[in-house]
């Protein structure tokens, strides 16, 4: 047809599908080759978060191992509850699991678990909502149980890193050191319209896209503002 357009358009940079943050890891040491001791900090943070492939680390796993580094007040909640210095998901995953054995049906353990958990929601200002809860509360097993533990956790690490300053600078400077478009087509019943923006011109912010009944739903993922 004499009109046609082709257009080649990566899936993974189109609106609602934010990259992974593992897409730039490789263009941190080009962009940083002499960090300073604040930057290698923030940059093996991202390391730990981006790096994906090794057995029994999901990013939930990661997450985890980085509100350790960080200390937060979350991560030393969870030790508190699991009563382990060095908690892993396992230990999660049982307590959780054992709420759901010791009540008969889904509303009383989403209660107790509630009693449990909302000082740790309160403290990390997020929560999971109890549509999410009964799903992991159905039945008296659930796998990955750590899900409503560590979905809160993921989403206030991507929050502290988009009010780190450390963090934004990294990443602004790594991403548009790239020589990426990202595509907006948006399609009406007047037309189609089309909209290219260059990441080097573009600032950017992180995002956490788990779930409360699965926080390996979506890992940490980087998005323009």
């Amino acid at each position: 047809m004499a009109n046609e357009v082709k257009i080649e358009i990566s899936a993974k940079f189109e609106r609602g599908g934010a990259p992974s943050i593992k897409s730039i890891l490789s263009q941190i040491d080009k962009v940083y080759k002499s960090p300073t001791g604040e930057e290698k900090s923030a940059i093996d943070t991202l390391k730990i978060l981006g790096t994906s492939g090794v057995k029994n680390e999901n990013i939930s796993f990661r997450l985890l191992k980085v509100a350790k580094i960080l200390n937060i007040d979350g991560y030393q909640f969870i030790q508190k509850i699991t009563k382990k210095n060095d908690p892993f998901l396992t230990d999660i995953d049982a307590l959780v699991n054992k709420i759901a054995m010791d009540y008969e049906t889904t509303e009383l353990r989403v209660k107790a678990f509630r009693e449990i958990f909302n000082p740790y929601y309160k403290m990390l200002k997020n929560e999971v909502e109890d549509t999410s809860l009964r799903a992991v509360f159905a039945s008296k097993y659930y796998p990955n149980a750590y899900s409503p533990v560590i979905k809160p956790l993921g989403t206030w690490i991507a929050n502290y890193m988009n009010t780190n300053n450390n963090f934004q600078i990294i990443l602004n400077n790594v991403s548009q050191s790239l020589d990426t478009e990202q595509i907006y087509l948006n399609f009406r019943s007047t037309g189609m319209t089309f909209e290219k923006k260059l990441f080097k011109e573009a600032t950017f912010k992180f995002e956490y896209g788990g779930l409360g009944k699965n926080s390996n739903n979506g890992g940490i993922k980087f998005s323009m503002k």
